[in-house]
């Protein structure tokens, strides 16, 4: 029988307000924000946190997010799970939409 030092596993982790985000993003264009996060400028949103996740790079048109599988992303069968996959795509897939223009057309392209 395992013993509870054999089964038990931590992990703590930490986030910012994201209502900083939220303000500063409103203010910036995607591309300008997205660069920002990536130098530490703004706080990350909270999933990227709990996933262990970051941006590796940021260009017009391209964005590169970094994510290596961990055990706290393993199914009970060992592998990971495919909720890991769906939850990269959904996570990235506002950084698709961003478009790369000033933020006064942005603004009246989502009003």
């Amino acid at each position: 029988m395992l013993t509870d030092n054999e089964i038990q596993r931590t992990r703590t982790y930490s986030w910012e307000d994201q209502t900083i985000g939220a303000k500063v993003g409103a203010t910036l264009s995607g591309l300008d924000y997205l660069q920002g996060m990536m130098a530490g400028l703004y706080p990350a949103p909270a999933i990227a946190n709990t996933l262990d996740m970051s941006v590796e790079s940021v260009e017009e048109g391209k964005v590169v997010f970094s994510i290596v599988p961990q055990e706290f992303h393993y199914n009970p069968i060992g592998a990971v799970h495919g909720e890991f996959s769906a939850l990269c795509l959904t996570r990235h897939s506002p950084a698709l939409s961003i478009r790369p223009c000033p933020l006064e057309r942005a603004i009246q392209h989502w009003n």
